[in-house]
């Protein structure tokens, strides 16, 4: 639910500065402001490809997919950073190159300035709402055991993070066109488009390479991986631990596999019971393990 809010005003707000940039960007002839409207297109994509991945995000087993389908959206997350990669940034780049090497006047400024300025107010907005479901969602990150600074509630994470460069981009836009108007030199109209095209560039490369890491199957943290093992030692007829994997099979979900050398006076339905209560102080005490075997 809190997910889909998110998502809701995020989508409407970007469409609607989308819109009104790209139109504005036709009549005054800005470069930089067409930039800032494929920036906040590019957001729109972004945020509908999110949605699918929050239709395909399900825990749901079966037996071609026996730890459910929670990496989808790590999936749908990495194709979002190569589109903002490869498309957006790429476009902007050409945009703003284009100007520097043919220039053309910008018409109007009056207007340039009154929709960046408004969308600026709509985005720090945006960003009080999101920045609120943000540190929600990392208090929930705390209490599961994961990274500091490494958030898996991809939604939540997204958006912010998009806001906090919307924002950023649309100041880059400001300063552009301030500086087009002061020296009458559309060169630096230019100048603003490649800048917000390698910012998007730069958040393409980040999301990749945070989503390329969970893809591989990251493991959990060294904090939750010492308290797995203060949890095993406090199990008396638990002789050695002799190997522990994990790895994340979506938000907040990591499969945990134990392999335990019990007590040899346990007979074998003993050491079946004993398992049986790991598995459960383990799941008890630690949220984000989410299945645990033993062998």
């Amino acid at each position: 639910m809190q997910n889909s809010t998110v998502l809701i005003i995020a989508i409407i707000g970007d469409i609607l500065t989308a819109f009104v940039k790209l139109v504005v960007s036709m009549i005054g002839g800005s470069q930089v402001l067409l930039t800032e409207g494929l920036h906040s297109l590019a957001d729109v994509i972004n945020q509908l490809l999110l949605a699918a991945g929050l239709r395909s995000d399900t825990t749901n087993t079966d037996g071609n997919h026996p730890f459910g389908k929670g990496q989808s959206k790590f999936y749908w997350s990495f194709l979002i950073s190569v589109c903002v990669l490869v498309i957006s940034g790429t476009i902007c780049l050409i945009t703003g190159l284009e100007q520097i090497i043919n220039p053309h006047p910008v018409r109007e400024y009056g207007l340039g300035y009154l929709v960046l300025l408004s969308s600026l107010s709509l985005q720090v907005v945006s960003l009080a709402l999101s920045s609120g479901f943000f540190a929600k969602a990392n208090d929930v990150q705390k209490d599961n055991g994961h990274k500091p600074g490494v958030q898996l509630d991809l939604t939540t994470t997204t958006i912010y993070q998009e806001d906090i460069y919307a924002i950023i981009g649309i100041v880059i836009a400001l300063i552009s066109l301030a500086l087009t108007q002061y020296y009458a030199n559309p060169v630096y109209d230019g100048l603003g488009g490649m800048l917000i095209g390698l910012l998007l560039f730069g958040v393409g490369f980040l999301q990749a390479k945070r989503m390329q890491d969970v893809l591989i199957s990251e493991t959990v943290s060294p904090a939750v991986y010492q308290q797995i093992i203060q949890l095993l030692r406090s199990f008396d007829k638990v002789d050695k631990v002799l190997k522990i994997d994990t790895f994340y099979a979506g938000e907040n979900k990591a499969i945990l596999k134990l392999q335990l050398g019990f007590d040899p006076d346990l007979n074998e339905q003993d050491q079946k019971a004993e398992a049986e209560k790991i598995k459960q102080r383990i799941c008890e005490e630690i949220p984000c393990v989410s299945q645990l075997f033993i062998c």
